[in-house]
């Protein structure tokens, strides 16, 4: 193994050591997170996908006389949100 090798694996590793400290600080509460995960409120109404197409005029009815944003999931997962023009 050269020297460069050695070096950068020396490196990673101390890189690796830090992320772990940083991890137990957070879980502790002694450290903050360097991101904000954003969950949306419960009164924005989701469909899935299944039932969005059995019903799509009705919902877009809805979303037209609400104004309000519909969240359409696959599996759990947003993967569309409609919006009125």
């Amino acid at each position: 193994m050269s020297h460069k090798k050695g070096r950068e694996k020396k490196q990673a590793f101390e890189k690796l050591v830090e992320s772990v400290k940083q991890a137990g600080k957070i879980r502790r509460d002694t450290m903050k997170t360097g991101r904000k995960i954003a969950s949306r409120p419960k009164s924005i109404r989701s469909i899935s996908i299944t039932d969005f197409r059995r019903s799509m005029a009705s919902m877009l009815e809805f979303i037209k006389n609400s104004m309000e944003p519909l969240f359409i999931t696959r599996r759990g997962k947003v993967v569309a949100v409609l919006i009125t023009v």
